[in-house]
């Protein structure tokens, strides 16, 4: 796994900072259950036939999971943050993610799944992860009230 970032950041008066980066990363070699006696589609193939179309032994086996280090990934994101420091008794974050993940198998039955096509198996399935947020926003804040100042103040003396 690669992970790689760059950021820039600037302060601003009046306690903020400003912050843009890029995030991203590449998986290689990453594990992948896929079908090792699938019945590939021929003419006239359908469900009843299917068993009889199987490679391995078809009249003793069904479905035979596989499972290799042959899958990929790859992460990319724009993050954007603004952060205004405890001051005037307030403090604020302000956070959003524009991001795409992309890989061939984060699907939820990882011991194997019939592939769209037995003879090419991770072209097809290379598409948006199952996880991927292209858009992310989070904001965050703590605000010191005035009474909370008063009991603060009377505790300590």
């Amino acid at each position: 796994m690669q992970q790689f970032n760059f950021n820039l950041q600037h302060e601003f008066p009046k306690d903020l900072l400003v912050q843009a980066g890029y995030v991203g990363g590449l998986g290689n070699r990453l594990w992948y259950g896929y079908q090792a006696n699938a019945a590939p589609f021929s003419a006239g193939g359908n469900a009843s036939n299917a068993q009889a179309r199987r490679r391995f032994e078809p009249q003793y086996f069904a479905g035979i999971t596989r499972i290799s280090d042959i899958a990929y990934s790859n992460y990319n994101s724009l993050q954007l943050t603004a952060r205004k420091r405890l001051s005037a008794g307030y403090t604020m974050q302000v956070a959003y993610t524009f991001a795409k993940s992309l890989d061939v198998g984060s699907y939820a039955d990882a011991d194997g799944a019939t592939e769209q096509d037995p003879y090419n198996l991770l072209q097809p399935e290379y598409a948006r992860s199952d996880f991927n947020q292209t858009h992310l926003l989070r904001i965050n804040g703590v605000w010191i009230s005035h009474s909370s100042k008063t009991l603060a103040s009377r505790d300590s003396s």
